[in-house]
């Protein structure tokens, strides 16, 4: 097994040297959240996108981030190199979490610890861009008024839950339910679908993740002259698409082929799924060089 290097506290160290208190409000109630990029040859894509969205939530949730945009950037730099991920793609995940309960009461907010790791990234086949993925509509409801909506928190039972049923019959992804009557998001990406050349997406109201590839997607679109409208999403509507994708900061732009049995479009990648999915790695290639 490698034996990796990861960030804990300040300090770059072997991951089973990373050490937290067993009363950890983060072990012990989920009381933290993370953000994950990509890294493509040893550049975090849009970093600066992903550490605001750490840092707006860390605010919200009244977590401590005791390290700026600057110097996370450099720690990620000197992890990369460390895990020899430096050529090619990388996973990268930093992580806040509570720390010990006698800790919590502070005017400041929870008191927390602060972890990263960073290791190479195999991204999907070629063949899955090309062709698509299959995926179903979970029976799993999220709340838009759940105070943690819309966080990536470590609270993730639920999507864990959700996904592993997708594995089990063979798909990709699952797609979420809101209590709102909306399919606002996968386990872990944002939804986008095509009808007539428009772009519709779920708003930030519906409870979604505002991932960073969410956001270049919505970028690329106002370039391209591709009309987008933020805009609830029914089950009927979405199987009646004539394309549907989903992005993360890791899949990128990822067409969707099949919806619970239910062939959408030609089966395939679709002209602007593809057109999207181009324009994301000319950014890549244009910001990580």
């Amino acid at each position: 097994m490698t034996r990796n290097r990861v960030f804990f506290d300040g300090a770059i160290r072997w991951e089973d040297e990373a050490l937290i208190s067993p009363l950890s409000t983060g072990l012990l109630y989920g009381d933290g959240l993370f953000e994950v990029m990509r890294s493509y040859n040893a550049v975090p894509f849009r970093f600066a996108d992903h550490y605001e969205h750490l840092r707006a939530s860390c605010e919200a949730l009244r977590l401590n981030l005791p390290f700026d945009e600057e110097n996370l950037w450099l720690v990620m730099r000197e992890l990369l190199r460390q895990n020899d991920a430096t050529e090619g793609d990388a996973y990268i995940r930093i992580t806040v979490f509570g720390s010990e309960l006698n800790m919590i009461a502070t005017s400041a907010g929870v008191t927390t610890h602060t972890y990263a790791h960073a290791r190479p990234f195999t991204p999907p086949k070629p063949a899955k861009y090309k062709n698509g993925i299959k995926v179903r509509v979970s029976s799993y409801h999220t709340s838009p008024f759940n105070p943690i909506a819309g966080h990536n928190t470590i609270c993730f039972l639920p999507m864990i839950l959700a996904r592993r049923a997708a594995w089990e019959r063979g798909l990709d992804e699952v797609l979420v339910q809101n209590t709102e009557g909306g399919i606002c998001e996968g386990t872990t990406s944002n939804l986008f679908i095509v009808r007539k050349g428009k772009i519709y997406t779920p708003p930030a109201a519906d409870g979604i993740q505002l991932e960073t590839a969410r956001s270049v997607v919505i970028e690329l679109a106002g370039k391209m002259d591709i009309p987008l409208e933020e805009k609830r999403i029914s089950q009927k509507i979405l199987k009646a698409a004539d394309e549907v994708f989903i992005t993360n900061s890791l899949i990128e732009v990822m067409p969707v082929k099949e919806i619970d049995g239910v062939i959408i479009g030609k089966g395939s990648a679709g002209t602007i799924t593809k057109k999207l999915h181009k324009g994301y790695r000319n950014l890549v290639k244009a910001e990580c060089s």
